[in-house]
């Protein structure tokens, strides 16, 4: 499949921004594809139903449309290949792959429809940890080698303890590093310590949290290299599990401020486990955002949320 290059103009509603978008780089430019948001001027009066769902392959710099997917989704995953961007889940079981002469390949259907998940990959295999499997949450690691697709996707593990809906997760070396991540069945829970994939072992370990009750639920994880692992963005722990047990009335209506999304940068060495956390920041206070590791090695955020329902089309960098 060959993006289409004419009449590609902007879908309307994409201006508000989106979160739950995929994100990476198709050849040096860095794009974003689908996701949703609520495409009004006051978005918190609205239904619930009212949140829109898209499918344009947008430039993460520019906001110029420079493609399509087939269908419109969100909450998918993302993890950027040697042969290209892949893109798996969301609403569906499709996944695809995005090369950098802007062709769009189909690949091997997901077992399930998978949402909320988080895509990394080590060399051309790719791996998507946690999420929900139709419509349940997961402690699956599902796994596709590139370069053998008629084995399909494969459930190759799966993580201790309970399920992690929205974790983060980046690969270095071998090795699959997942942190944060809710499990909205019983105990309730938002996730602050993070877990080890060791693939050649097929063994997990318990990983430091990046700081005392910080959580990185929501939020985004790049290796850069030296194998650091930057990590940004999220939820708040505590605010977060108060939504997720017992939501208030007027929980959508406070400012953004109110939600104390993270706005603080955390870099993890895994040589010797340790994190070192920069300044905050407030344009990195989103979550739902999708990432691009540009040319220069700049850590481009698209999208997001800065608060439940408000999304901004404003780019960052980490």
């Amino acid at each position: 499949m060959i993006l289409a290059v004419a009449a590609l103009v902007a879908e309307p509603g994409i201006e508000y921004g989106v979160s739950g978008s995929f994100g990476g780089m198709m050849g040096d430019i860095p794009v974003f594809a689908g996701g949703c948001n609520f495409p009004f001027e006051d978005p918190i009066s609205v239904p619930a139903a009212s949140k829109t769902f898209y499918c344009g392959i947008y430039n993460g710099l520019t906001g110029e449309r420079v493609g399509s997917l087939p269908v419109k989704t969100a909450y998918g995953a993302s993890a950027q290949t040697p042969k290209g961007l892949v893109m798996a889940g969301g609403s569906t079981k499709n996944a695809w792959l995005l090369t950098a002469d802007g062709k769009l390949h189909d690949l091997p259907h997901l077992p399930k429809t998978l949402d909320n998940a988080y895509g990394a990959a080590i060399g051309n295999v790719v791996y998507i940890a946690g999420g929900n499997l139709d419509g349940e949450p997961s402690c699956g690691l599902l796994c596709l080698d590139l370069d053998n697709l008629k084995e399909g996707w494969q459930m190759i593990s799966m993580m201790p303890g309970l399920p992690r809906v929205q974790p983060v997760m980046a690969a270095a070396g071998n090795k699959l590093y997942v942190w944060g991540g809710f499990y909205g069945g019983e105990p309730k829970t938002v996730h602050t310590s993070g877990l080890c994939y060791d693939t050649a072992a097929n063994e997990w370990t318990e990983m430091p949290e990046p700081a005392s009750g910080v959580t990185l639920s929501g939020g985004v994880a790049v290796t850069l290299d030296h194998n650091r692992i930057v990590c940004a963005g999220g939820v708040n722990r505590r605010i977060f599990l108060d939504a997720i047990t017992n939501q208030s009335p007027d929980y959508l209506e406070h400012p953004v401020e109110w939600y104390r999304f993270n706005g603080k940068t955390y870099i993890f060495h895994p040589c010797d486990q340790t994190w070192i956390a920069l300044d905050y920041n407030p344009d990195r206070a989103r979550a739902g955002a999708a990432t691009a590791l540009l040319p220069n090695g700049t850590i481009l955020l698209m999208g997001g949320e800065l608060k439940p329902r408000v999304r901004t089309p404003r780019p960052a960098v980490l």
